[in-house]
């Protein structure tokens, strides 16, 4: 391990040769105060995270993961206990992110660095699960399997070594670091004829080859050449797989191919087997569910683009199906896939097919598995209409609340236009002075009917639409809306007093304040039966939970609430003989604006325990920190 760290800060240059030539991801996390810093990876984590890597380095741990995620604990206890240890984590990557198995290897490299090896262990654990499948009767061989990845110099001289190398000859980690290779798995005095290391260092290419071991394991061991900036090998990287339960499973699957057969056939979805040059070589049984009158007999022997013409509705798939295939034999990653199958009976089908090599024996083959989904199209194509009547019943509502709120806007209107005309009249004399006062109750009840409608509508609004938050000024709202209503209710004595020991205050909300601003003072100003109202804002700040919050207290001297109402006022559709004429609806709305807002909104007594001297309303907005 002395050695290794030398070489770690005294060769630059092996150091970046090293991660350009090692195939499993590696990434390097460097102590800083209370954080880590992505400092280093390498191309195979560049090209499993489709480049989303390049977006990370130079930032924080606390950043890129949570404190209490596993990978976050894993680097701080790697760390703050200086030991190196593996273990099986599941992480999502790539676009879109798909759910991979990796084995991630921690090595503490004193004294502030933190290196992270994580070796994809998806297709493995797939390849197991194939097998456990096959051999039913068996113990999965397959599963201890795991690549060994070790890194020497030009004499085979071990500068570093991962936990599963380490393992697979009883030893730690640091008890490798500057033996030679030979002594420890082969246990020879001398390479191993034919050593693929030794072969790569020469040739300056990757080299690979079988290695038995004095205890009967064979290890498939594979070179990889690592060069400094002149292109000079300097040492190289081997990474050796254990392949002694493969080899023997091969002799398996020869004397067991009945058995392979049986697991072929007895697959509830259709499995096809075609040759790199196109002929269909075999299918199983369940083929017959997506056949008609032809039969796996008819498709057998001849070439896709053939079957495919089998069914006259389908010729246009050979373009797609060729194109596919060439993807696979090339090494390209296919998705899954749908598409229809035109059966000859006039019926068609939809089908999901899933796509991959396979080698059997000695031969590679493209497997196409096929799985029936009509009957989950159908569900499809009945959810889309459903949601298609939806939203066409919801439009139709929409323009039905518009046209209700227009017309009735209009029919108010008039009646206003007609008051003035009245109005006019009593002036002139035209008209008793009596009906002055009748005058003046039927103009409050249209401004409330007004304002009723225009609550109906913002209401429905903050229930059927999404609105953004943003910083606004709320004490330049809440100002607007003052002047406006002292401006709208002239014919009262109405004082609003605004009590602010700031001069801006920020909070997250939005176009919708106002609205909640205007009903709390609306409510104050109609029940209340004393000649002067006089309404007091006043605007402190305080914490809830270690939430910062802006609070208004709206201190009236009207009627006061009872306390058995204090919690149904701000139910919907609550209504009562002395509240009946708005007030339900507009605090209904204060409500919903403020769950839309993370805010809290409660009344109390004015004198605590005298509800009839008024009321205080009370309303918490959340603040935005660090503008004021």
């Amino acid at each position: 391990m002395n050695d290794f760290k030398e070489q770690i800060s005294s060769t630059n240059t092996d150091y970046k040769s090293i991660f350009i030539s090692i195939p499993i991801p590696v990434y390097i996390w460097e102590k800083k105060e209370d954080d880590f810093l992505l400092i280093k990876f390498n191309k195979s984590l560049e090209i499993l995270t489709d480049g989303e890597i390049n977006n990370y380095l130079g930032k924080k741990l606390s950043l890129l993961f949570e404190n209490n995620s596993m990978m976050a604990i894993d680097i701080r206890n790697c760390y703050n206990n200086n030991f190196n240890y593996c273990k099986e984590i599941e992480f999502e990557v790539g676009k879109p992110p798909k759910k991979k198995t990796f084995l991630a290897t921690y090595i503490f490299i004193p004294s502030h660095f933190v290196v992270v090896f994580t070796e994809d262990l998806t297709r493995q654990k797939q390849i197991e699960k194939s097998l456990r499948k096959a051999e039913q009767e068996k113990t999965i061989i397959l599963e201890s399997i795991s690549e060994h990845l070790v890194y020497q110099d030009l004499d085979n001289k071990i500068l570093w070594t991962n936990k599963a190398a380490a393992e697979s000859v009883g030893l730690k980690i640091h008890n490798l670091i500057g033996k030679k290779c030979y002594e420890i798995w082969p246990r020879r005095d001398s390479p191993c004829e034919g050593c693929p290391v030794i072969k790569t260092t020469k040739s300056a290419k990757s080299t690979s080859g079988e290695i038995i071991t004095p205890d009967g394991r064979i290890w498939l061991v594979k070179g990889d050449p690592v060069f400094n900036e002149k292109g000079k090998v300097v040492a190289a990287v081997e990474i050796t797989k254990e392949i002694t339960q493969i080899k023997k499973a091969e002799e398996s699957l020869k004397k067991t191919q009945l058995k392979y057969r049986e697991l072929f056939e007895s697959s509830p979805y259709s499995i096809f087997l075609i040759d790199m040059n196109g002929i269909i070589l075999d299918c199983n049984s369940s083929t017959n569910n997506i056949l008609s009158v032809h039969t796996i007999k008819d498709l057998i022997g001849i070439h896709f683009k053939e079957a495919l013409s089998l069914f006259e509705g389908n010729i246009h798939l050979i373009p797609r199906f060729e194109k596919i295939i060439q993807q696979i034999i090339s090494g390209e990653q296919v998705k899954d896939f749908t598409f229809p199958i035109a059966q000859t009976l006039g019926k068609t089908i939809w089908v999901s097919a899933s796509v991959s090599l396979v080698k059997i024996i000695d031969e590679t083959l493209v497997q196409f598995i096929l799985k029936d989904i009509t009957e989950k199209k159908i569900t499809e194509e009945k959810l889309k209409d459903s949601e298609l009547k939806y939203r066409e019943s919801f439009n139709r509502s929409n323009f039905y609340k518009d046209l209700f709120a227009h017309d009735i806007n209009n029919i108010l209107q008039n009646i206003l236009s007609a008051i003035d005309l009245l109005n006019i009249k009593l002036q002139n004399k035209m008209l008793p002075e009596e009906s002055r006062e009748l005058l003046s109750i039927i103009n409050d009840q249209v401004n409330r009917g007004s304002n009723l409608v225009s609550n109906v509508r913002t209401l429905s609004d903050v229930e059927d639409l999404t609105f953004s938050i943003e910083e606004v000024n709320a004490l330049k709202v809440l100002n607007e809306v003052r002047d406006f209503l002292i401006r709208s209710f002239h014919e009262k004595k109405v004082e609003i007093i605004i009590n602010s020991p700031y001069n801006e205050i920020t909070i997250y909300a939005n176009q919708l304040l106002s609205d909640l601003f205007e009903n709390i003072l609306i409510n104050a100003i109609r029940y209340n039966r004393n000649t002067y109202i006089k309404i007091q804002i006043n605007i402190s700040k305080e914490k809830k939970e270690n939430i910062p919050y802006v609070k208004f207290e709206f201190i009236d001297n009207g009627i006061g609430i009872p306390d058995i109402m204090k919690e149904k006022i701000f139910q919907r559709g609550y209504s009562a003989k002395e509240f009946v004429s708005g007030l339900g609806i507009g605090l209904t709305l204060v409500k919903k604006i403020l769950n839309l807002y993370n805010g809290q909104v409660w009344v109390e007594d004015k004198i605590p325990g005298d509800y009839s001297e008024g009321s205080n309303f009370v309303i918490l907005l959340p603040e935005v920190v660090g503008n004021n």
